[in-house]
């Protein structure tokens, strides 16, 4: 353990502690400014401003026994602030505040300032200085032992096998790794109360512990733990692993400058130096002659516009929109990524691989939506690369609009945009008629972002982070793709071809029928009803539905009710037979008017408005078949509802207003709604279903 500098101290260990407390500063700073950042955002405000309070103290009491004494009294003029009541402004002005306190330290000047503590002679460069131990004292004592050893620092290490000490240390003292044994009892609560709150930063975890499986392993791996060990593991193993996760090695820079406020221009200068530094600080002296054949540069520029896409995104959340940048791409920059050239296209594995090699992206329709112009571009170029045809979209409104006016094959978005973010536009897909079928990959630069949404029900087809290889993109879209591209490959074959509904629906089925085998029948079976469309030359010309008992109806309301199918069989079998016509449109013409009803009654009923609606007009063919097979609780509403009881006396009686707003909007989905009147007598429905 490091100690305060004492009377008898060598002053070469004195030196070595401050150098040690300067190099942590800015990370402990910053964690106080993110728990403050998110008061006004978070449930738990307050056990936040109690950590943030906690978290002050101890930094305090640091810099008062390493005598830096100016930064001690600063410290202590914010913990006073944040030991009492404290608004959202007067936050944001603590955390101004906190940005500049490393120039306490940093800075020259006479007595009562502070000088950059000049490292010993044998320190050198910054290395993981601060370890939490879940587990034995054997086991810190061994990570303890290498890593001084590695690096010829003294190492601090807190070690414990309490549940609550732990989980206060790792949040507390902000510890550059976190070491867990998970033999020990609690070990999976501790590891899934580290990474469970997304909005606070958490160290590597690093975990060892006997695994029957590499199934158990990995399951952690997902939770978010950078490393697991199986036991037995060697004293160099370890340290090696720690030191991996960390990011640090002999050679690594010292800690980073902060950036204050800076304009564009000084921005980009400062960037420059870094990668400069980046590159010419590390390389390998022996090296730096060599020459490296790059080719036309495009790996290169495809790592810097990547890096340059999350600037961009920090810029303009950080000034709060008031920075914009140019929505085009580069003059002269390349749109072909390296992964998508060659002789390999992204996502394919190797020759007998099933992942991609029977899935084509070549003239898909892809919608791309991120607010940040540079991703679009990036994203985009990837895709059309790749052969796909893409459109963009900078806020999630705009997305929406395309998705429902298009029906593209795929969607790949953001979640952070204005107008309607990722996770809404993704539910409003999910439940639209006519794309709820479209996958939809959801970006993020924030692994906790795609925790949560995931978590939320966002019931996306795909979380990837923004920072992952673009082929993972283009993976994961065939991915996805996949049931619907053995469809076509089956149809044009010319034969039969017969599956399940569920990724394929009533509307994807027949759109493949259409523009695959252009003279068909497709036939579609559900609990209740037995549905036939006749399609010639490509278009839709008869639909007829028949019920078990025999009876049968044809026309618009049979497309309407079959639409809103979920659950059944469907089968297409060529035919040529001359039919009677119901129809004289495209597939897009036959199937306008049922979507737009469908959609209007969705957006009468859903999200909150239902307690304007005083009755629902249904109609008896589509609640007939929808009493057939449906539970009984769902089945007593609909009735009820049919029967003109208000939905607020539904509501009064005790029934969940949730079930009766999802039994009124699968109604919606098969056609079934005629009418949606409010207590002023005012129908909706036709107002809503032109909007």
């Amino acid at each position: 353990m490091v100690e305060g500098p004492g009377a008898e101290e060598k002053p070469e260990a004195v030196a070595a502690a401050r150098t040690e407390f300067v190099q942590s500063l800015g990370r402990r700073l910053e964690f106080i400014r993110n728990l403050l950042e998110s008061l006004n955002k978070a449930p738990d405000a307050s056990e936040r401003q109690a950590s943030a309070q906690r978290r002050l103290h101890a930094l305090k009491a640091a810099a008062q026994v390493l005598a830096f004494d100016g930064l001690a009294e600063a410290l202590s003029e914010v913990e006073a602030e944040v030991s009492g009541p404290l608004s959202s402004e007067r936050a944001t002005q603590l955390v101004r505040r906190l940005e500049l306190m490393p120039s306490l330290v940093l800075s020259p000047g006479g007595s009562g300032q502070f000088r950059a503590v000049k490292p010993a002679a044998n320190a050198g460069r910054a290395y993981p200085m601060h370890a939490l131990v879940f587990g034995t004292p054997p086991l810190a004592d061994s990570l303890k032992s290498e890593l001084a050893f590695a690096t010829g620092h003294a190492l601090e290490v807190e070690r414990t096998e309490s549940l609550m000490r732990a989980r206060g240390l790792a949040f507390e003292n902000a510890p550059d790794v976190i070491l867990v044994d998970y033999d020990r009892p609690s070990a999976q609560e501790l590891i899934e109360t580290l990474l469970g709150d997304g909005a606070l930063e958490v160290a590597p975890i690093v975990v060892v512990g006997s695994f029957d499986s590499p199934e158990a392993a990995s399951g952690l791996a997902k939770l978010g733990v950078n490393r697991v060990l199986p036991k037995p593991v060697s004293p160099s193993t370890l340290r090696a692993t720690v030191l991996d996760v960390f990011g640090r090695s002999a050679s690594k820079p010292e800690a980073l400058r902060g950036f204050g406020e800076l304009t564009v221009e000084k921005l980009a200068t400062r960037v420059a130096s870094e990668l400069e530094e980046g590159l010419k600080g590390t390389v390998d002296p022996a090296t730096v002659e060599r020459l490296v054949n790059l080719g036309d540069g495009s790996e290169v520029l495809a790592a810097v516009w990547g890096a340059i896409a999350r600037i961009r995104e920090v810029v303009t959340v950080r000034s709060g929109g008031n920075v914009r940048f140019d929505p085009r791409g580069p003059e002269g920059a390349i749109h072909v990524a390296p992964w998508v050239t060659g002789e390999r296209r992204a996502g394919e594995r190797a020759a007998g691989g099933r992942v991609g090699d029977d899935v084509t992206l070549d003239g898909r329709l892809i919608l791309v939506a991120d607010d940040d112009p540079a991703v679009t571009w990036f994203i985009s170029g990837l895709l059309r690369s790749a052969g796909a045809q893409v459109m963009e979209a900078h806020d999630g409104r705009r997305a929406l609009e395309l998705a429902q006016r298009h029906w593209p094959d795929a969607i790949v978005s953001d979640i952070l945009m204005p107008e309607l973010d990722g996770f809404k536009l993704c539910r409003a897909v999910k439940g639209d008629i006519a794309v709820r079928d479209v996958p939809v990959i959801l970006l993020s630069w924030k692994e906790d972002m795609l925790q949560r949404v995931r978590e939320l029900g966002a019931g996306a087809d795909g979380y990837l982070k923004k920072e992952a290889d673009g082929s993972l993109v283009v993976q994961r879209l065939r991915e996805v793709l996949r049931p619907r591209s053995r469809i076509e490959a089956r149809l044009a074959t010319g034969g039969e071809v017969k599956g399940r509904l569920g990724d394929i629906t009533p509307r994807l089925i027949l759109q493949l029928a259409c523009k695959r085998l252009p003279n068909c029948v497709l036939t579609v079976r559900d609990a209740a009803y037995l549905y036939e469309i006749e399609i010639r030359r490509g278009k839709p010309v008869a639909a007829t539905r028949t019920s078990e008992e025999g009876s049968h109806v044809r026309g618009k309301q049979v497309i309407s009710a079959l639409l809103g199918v979920s659950a059944g069989r469907f089968a297409v079998k060529p035919s040529d037979a001359e039919v009677q016509r119901d129809f004289e449109h495209d597939l897009f013409g036959v199937l306008e008017e049922p979507i737009r009803l469908a959609r209007g009654a969705r957006a009468a009923l859903g999200e909150g408005r239902l307690f304007e609606v005083s009755q629902v007009a249904l109609d008896p063919a589509v609640l007939d078949a929808y009493m057939r097979a449906t539970p009984d609780a769902a089945r007593d509403i609909a009735r009820r509802v049919a029967q003109g009881v208000p939905v607020r006396q539904l509501v009064k009686e005790g029934v969940e207003v949730g079930l009766v707003e999802a039994v009124l909007l699968d109604l919606a989905q098969h056609g079934g709604v005629r009418a949606i009147v409010t207590q002023s007598a005012e129908d909706l429905l036709p107002r809503a279903a032109e909007l």
